[in-house]
C-alpha cells in the first residue's frame, strides 16, 4: 500500500511539473499535437499506478520523452512555417465580409445551425450581423460583427462607418506568410514595396500585418 502511494504521488507531482513545462492552455484550446500529448501522458501515468508491477521508470522516461517531444516540435514549428500548418493547422475563413463560405463549411462538416448557435455565443444573434467568422486552429470560433453591430456602434452614433476587417499577419519572426498575403488579396511585389517604404526587410521584423482597410501594424525584432 505504501509502495503504491509513493509510486501515485511520484507520478502526480511528475505529471504537475510537465503539463506546468507545456503551458497554461485549457483543454480545449490545446492544438493538435498538444492533445495527443496531454492523452499519452494520462495513459502512460495510469498504468503504473493500476499495475505495481509495472515499473515506474516506465512511465516516468516515456513522459521525459515526450515532454522534450513537445518543446522541440514547439520550437522547431516557429522557425519552419510548412511544419507549423502540419501540427497546427490554418485557421478556416467561413464568413467572409458576411459572405458565407458554403465549401469551407461542407469541407470542416459544421451545419448552419452549429455555425448560428456558435455566433450566439459571442452574442451575435443574427448571423446577417457577421461581418468574419474564423474557426482558430484551436477549434475556438473568433467572430467579428458588422460596424453597425458592434458597441458603441457607428450605426448609433449616426454616421457611416467601414469595417477595418481583420488584421492578417504578413510577417512572423522574419518569415513571410504568403497564404495570409493571398488572403489579404496581395502579393510578394507588393509586399517588398511596402518594406522598402517602411525601409526595412522581412528578416528585421517580428510582426507585420495588415487589416482590409490598409491599417499596418509593424513590430521589429528585438536585437538580444
Amino acid at each position: 500500500m505504501i509502495t503504491l502511494f509513493i509510486r501515485t504521488l511520484i507520478t502526480y507531482f511528475l505529471l504537475v511539473l510537465v503539463m506546468r513545462m507545456m503551458g497554461k492552455r485549457q483543454i480545449g484550446e490545446l492544438q493538435l499535437s498538444e492533445l495527443v500529448i496531454t492523452l499519452l501522458l494520462s495513459e502512460l501515468a495510469s498504468s503504473p499506478i493500476a499495475d505495481p508491477d509495472i515499473p515506474l521508470l516506465h512511465a516516468v522516461i516515456p513522459i521525459l520523452i515526450l515532454l522534450s517531444l513537445e518543446v522541440i516540435v514547439s520550437f522547431v514549428v516557429v522557425k519552419i512555417p510548412f511544419l507549423k500548418t502540419v501540427f497546427d493547422g490554418r485557421p478556416s475563413i467561413i464568413i467572409r465580409r458576411g459572405k458565407i463560405n458554403q465549401k469551407e463549411l461542407k469541407k470542416l462538416r459544421i451545419s448552419m445551425e452549429e455555425l448560428m448557435g456558435q455566433a450566439r455565443l459571442k452574442n451575435v444573434f443574427n448571423i446577417d450581423q457577421v461581418d468574419y467568422l474564423i474557426l482558430e486552429q484551436n477549434g475556438q470560433f473568433s467572430v467579428q460583427p458588422k460596424a453597425e453591430y458592434q458597441n458603441v456602434t457607428v450605426g448609433d452614433l449616426k454616421i457611416s462607418g467601414e469595417n477595418s476587417g481583420i488584421a492578417y499577419a504578413l510577417i512572423v519572426d522574419g518569415k513571410i506568410n504568403e497564404y495570409s498575403l493571398a488572403h489579404f488579396g496581395k502579393d510578394l511585389r507588393w509586399l517588398e514595396k511596402r518594406l522598402n517604404e517602411h525601409k526595412c526587410k522581412a528578416d528585421d521584423l517580428f510582426l507585420f500585418s495588415a487589416d482590409d482597410s490598409g491599417k499596418e501594424y509593424l513590430v521589429k525584432k528585438v536585437k538580444e
